[in-house]
């Protein structure tokens, strides 16, 4: 698998997982929520990381995927629910 290909299909991975845990906030905000949402995407994100290191996903951008999800996240978290 070359390397654009494994670079679109962990963008795709990530759009995924950013519209799950929009969602959980969302849930989790509205009356009457529960916590379990946390742990799933917890979960989630532990198995995202052992597929990750299975593949050979580079450190390099392995932190640059992080961080541009958790900007993104952090910003429509913010502007769709506060």
């Amino acid at each position: 698998m070359n390397r654009q290909t494994l670079h679109l299909f962990m963008a795709i991975g990530y759009i995924g997982l950013l519209l799950i845990a929009l969602s959980v906030v969302k849930h989790v905000a509205g009356p009457g929520s529960q916590g379990l949402s946390i742990f799933g995407i917890i979960f989630l994100l532990t198995y995202l990381r052992f597929l990750e290191k299975s593949l050979g996903i580079p450190e390099k951008s392995f932190w640059i995927s992080k961080a541009l999800f958790i900007v993104v996240f952090t910003v429509f978290a913010f502007w769709f629910y506060f």
